[in-house]
């Protein structure tokens, strides 16, 4: 799994220039503080664990030859090493793939959005340096939404023209409560297999994240999209030219540049285009929830009809309970049995 954000340094135009800076600041040192003063924080860009490369290098990618960038970056924390009683310095090794697109260097880093943040504000945040960083915020919650939609509603529909684009299907998605603390999740291929948890949405949840299955070109491939600027890949469940490739570390690239290069662009572009259309709206969006809604009572109605008959087998089998028995009995008799069972 590739964890990846995404950012624009408004600064650089080019890469070459990119590369100058980076030679010019590639170490930061970070003043310690208690209870660590005796460590020093060497914060740096450099070669890590075999990533990483002080040049330009190239890929073939949606029959482009694409110029990129790939360095590490190494921000250390200070943690207490409990058998010495003192602090001692850990490596936190992170990578970083730059490109340019658009006229506006990208600098994809391939950390959480967490850690991420921590590679910005260590290295990357003295703007008279490096210039303006934000957030390419590709993904919103509606967005999400309509992903939704389009595999419920127009499922064999291309997402783009060209390169073509489908929605293959969704494996999954992240849900969270108005409280911030406690977060579902509903696994499923076909809408119709994720609609039991969906339903959850209509109350208190808000959507988080999305895992899609994306037909772009000759590629599939699993990607979870986070509201804002970061997601993951899943290079397992890749399908496509680069599934031969024998390096894992190329492998990285070459997903990480198709996804934020090329596949991100174009779903954010088949989004607006539905906007555009009227396809898409907050109106549709009303309408497709409130089928969603119909959908999980008739679900829950069958369900219960069916609970229902299985009671009237069992009491016919069985006979009916004594109507003077107390159910409060019946329940701690069952409570000593789930009981026994943990023991057993």
């Amino acid at each position: 799994m590739i964890n990846f954000s995404i950012w624009n340094f408004h600064g650089f135009h080019s890469l070459k220039k990119f590369l100058e800076v980076i030679g010019e600041n590639r170490i930061v040192v970070q003043k310690p503080r208690k209870p660590y003063r005796n460590c020093e924080l060497k914060n740096e860009i450099g070669i890590f664990e075999g990533f990483g490369d002080f040049s330009i290098a190239t890929m073939e990618c949606m029959g482009e030859t694409i110029e990129f960038v790939a360095v590490g970056t190494n921000c250390p924390i200070c943690r207490k090493n409990q058998e010495i009683d003192e602090y001692e310095v850990r490596d936190i090794i992170q990578r970083i793939i730059a490109f340019e697109k658009n006229g506006i260097l990208k600098v994809v880093i391939l950390a959480s959005q967490r850690n991420a943040e921590v590679v910005i504000k260590r290295i990357f945040s003295n703007e008279l340096i490096w210039g303006e960083i934000t957030a390419d915020e590709y993904v919103s919650e509606d967005m999400l939404y309509w992903l939704f939609y389009r595999l419920r509603e127009m499922q064999d529909e291309l997402i783009v023209q060209e390169p073509k684009m489908f929605l293959n299907g969704i494996i999954s998605y992240l849900g969270r409560t108005n409280d911030k603390i406690n977060a579902v999740r509903g696994i499923g291929i076909r809408v119709s297999a994720l609609l039991g948890t969906l339903g959850m949405l209509l109350g208190e949840e808000s959507l988080r994240a999305l895992r899609p299955i994306i037909q772009f070109g000759e590629h599939e491939l699993n990607i979870e999209l986070f509201i804002g600027n970061s997601g993951k890949i899943y290079p397992n469940k890749y399908i496509g030219p680069y599934s031969e490739e024998a390096d894992n570390l190329k492998l990285d690239i070459d997903l990480v540049i198709l996804v934020c290069k090329y596949i991100l662009p174009n779903i954010k572009k088949g989004y607006k285009d539905s906007c555009d259309k009227q396809e898409w709206s907050i109106y549709i969006k009303r309408v497709f929830l409130k089928a969603v809604g119909n959908e999980m009572s008739e679900k829950i109605k069958k369900v219960m009809q069916s609970i229902e008959l299985d009671i009237e087998r069992y009491e016919e089998d069985n006979g009916r309970l004594s109507e003077d028995r107390d159910y409060t009995e019946i329940e701690e008799l069952l409570d000593e049995e789930d009981l026994e069972e943990e023991i057993e």
